[in-house]
């Protein structure tokens, strides 16, 4: 449900922080990528880098908001254009990098997803991601518009060249 007082809205905000500041999660924005600025524009810009922030859109977020939880939100003017797929696949090449292997303390060999059972086109980014069906659980989670929804649940494991090179670089 919304917050209903700022009390709790500082509260959820501290919890995200205190996670990222402890390596339990991070995020990261999805943008457009921007026109070839000209050269005018471009010494504007080293001038006054606030003008980069016109450049570049913003259309969503990827991340992982509780390790191994991971997952995107993408503004619906965007959905069915492939960047949930492109950010997803970018996001998990990183995510492989810093998330140390199972047998290592604070490691994972899988990331979790988890999706609306009717939200067929981010099932199906999950799929095209890697993701397999692990589990749906009813009665998950309530939103603040939907009411009480399920949880389809989604893994995908680590792949075995990225363990190798991890455990040989340590």
């Amino acid at each position: 449900m919304p917050n209903t007082e700022l009390r709790q809205t500082q509260e959820w905000v501290d919890m995200i922080l205190d996670r990222v500041k402890n390596g339990r999660a991070f995020n990261f924005t999805i943008q457009l990528k921007s026109t070839s600025p000209s050269q005018e524009e471009d010494e504007v810009l080293l001038q006054n880098r606030t003008t980069q922030n016109r450049l570049a859109k913003v259309i969503g977020l990827v991340g992982a908001p509780m390790i191994p939880e991971v997952g995107y939100i993408l503004h619906p003017a965007h959905w069915g254009q492939g960047y949930a797929t492109e950010a997803l696949q970018a996001f998990l090449r990183l995510y492989w990098k810093v998330i140390p292997p199972g047998q290592q303390e604070g490691g994972y060999d899988y990331a979790e997803a988890h999706a609306d059972p009717e939200n067929v086109s981010s099932i199906k980014v999950l799929r095209k991601c890697g993701f397999s069906f692990i589990e749906k659980r009813e009665k998950d989670v309530e939103l603040p518009l939907m009411g009480v929804r399920d949880t389809a649940v989604f893994r995908v494991a680590r792949p075995k060249r990225v363990t190798q090179q991890s455990t040989s670089e340590d």
